[in-house]
């Protein structure tokens, strides 16, 4: 796993070899409260620790770990640092019962390119069930980075959100969009990037 200063002192990404995490802190030194973004494989939890301690912050100050997504790659790590450190896990209501176990993992729609890369994506270990503690709807304002909204963007899963962040100008995306020369072109990915962008040009004015 590696480390990535994305804001100094604010914001930091755990970039995984399939897929990545983020973390959130606030003022106030190693005593910083930390909101996680999402939390790596099944097997990410002694590397996110070692990361956070590696920053001089304290694991302990995990306050939530908001889950953009249902995807082993995302949830794995969560019900570890959660009940490690006391976190509160929040996902959207659509994708709550897919995190809990209680329904599938839906099958994606897939062209023939992305075939290769979403099975190269099974190859990480899958998600245990994991408990949601606040099933988040769309607008919902979360307690952190000075109010971060809720923002419901379904195609790559029903339950797919954005977290943006106003005051700092920040937009977690989740598998929304994705890192290629193109968004993620899922064709159910494709409608969440559109609502992206519908939802920044709605905020615009």
């Amino acid at each position: 796993m590696d480390l990535v200063e994305v804001i100094p002192e604010r914001l930091h990404m755990f970039r995984f070899p399939i897929g990545q995490a983020y973390l959130w802190r606030e003022s106030g030194g190693p005593d910083a409260e930390l909101t996680l973004i999402d939390a790596g494989n099944k097997d990410a939890a002694p590397d996110i620790e070692a990361a956070i301690r590696s920053l001089g912050l304290r694991p302990q100050n995990i306050r939530r770990i908001v889950l953009t997504h249902c995807h082993r790659d995302h949830v794995g790590a969560t019900q570890e640092l959660a009940d490690r450190f006391g976190a509160e896990i929040v996902a959207h209501r659509l994708d709550a019962p897919v995190i809990r176990g209680d329904r599938p993992v839906p099958e994606p729609v897939l062209l023939d390119w992305e075939r290769p890369l979403y099975a190269h994506g099974l190859t990480v270990p899958p998600a245990p069930p994991t408990r949601v503690d606040r099933e988040a709807e769309d607008g919902d304002l979360l307690d952190f980075g000075g109010g971060a909204r809720v923002v419901h963007a379904p195609g790559h899963t029903d339950g797919s959100i954005a977290v943006h962040l106003p005051e700092y100008g920040v937009l977690f995306t989740g598998d929304c969009v994705e890192a290629f020369s193109l968004p993620n072109f899922y064709t159910p990915s494709f409608f969440s990037y559109y609502l992206m962008v519908l939802y920044f040009l709605y905020i615009s004015y």
